[in-house]
């Protein structure tokens, strides 16, 4: 997401910030969708959504998501991440499970950091990494039939002398 911000001086700045708040607490305050909260001043509201009942049912992070505050981040982090029902996903996945509902500022930078930190995922989840053998090494022999490999092919058709098994020997 990316927005243009207009340059203004600090008192137009303030004229607006001020003149912005009056008429969303006035908006706010007509539609009866809004509280103040409990000691606060006049600009600290709680807004009431209240959803119809496709919006509550709709999921997919194409409708209005929740802003969320610092002080709930590591919450909403954990339930998209650590909850029992989450799966302990990775970065990716947790991510994608919250910008469905919910954003913030630094949203990857908190996301990565706390699936990074995760303790569970670190003392049980297996590396991302490839695991590869160790490159094979061909052991020099002194003598014939030193190492041999035996193997036991069959049963075969039957074929002219009736042999239904083929012993395969090989020397190393």
């Amino acid at each position: 997401m990316s927005f243009y911000v207009p340059q203004m001086s600090k008192e137009k700045k303030t004229r607006f910030t001020k003149d912005f708040l009056e008429k969303a607490k006035g908006f706010l305050l007509d539609s009866s969708m809004c509280d103040y909260a409990e000691g606060g001043d006049e600009y600290s509201m709680i807004v009431k959504f209240h959803p119809t009942f496709e919006e509550e049912l709709n999921d997919s992070g194409a409708g209005f998501k929740a802003f969320i505050p610092s002080s709930l981040i590591r919450r909403i982090i954990f339930a998209c991440h650590g909850h029992p029902l989450s799966g302990h996903a990775g970065i990716s996945k947790t991510l994608a499970k919250a910008m469905q509902l919910y954003v913030w500022p630094e949203m990857r930078k908190d996301v990565r950091k706390y699936v990074r930190g995760c303790l569970h995922c670190q003392q049980y989840k297996l590396p991302n990494k490839r695991l590869r053998a160790a490159p094979y090494q061909p052991q020099s022999m002194a003598y014939p039939w030193e190492t041999i490999c035996i193997d036991l092919m069959g049963p075969k058709p039957t074929a002219y002398r009736q042999k239904k098994w083929i012993l395969v020997i090989i020397d190393q």
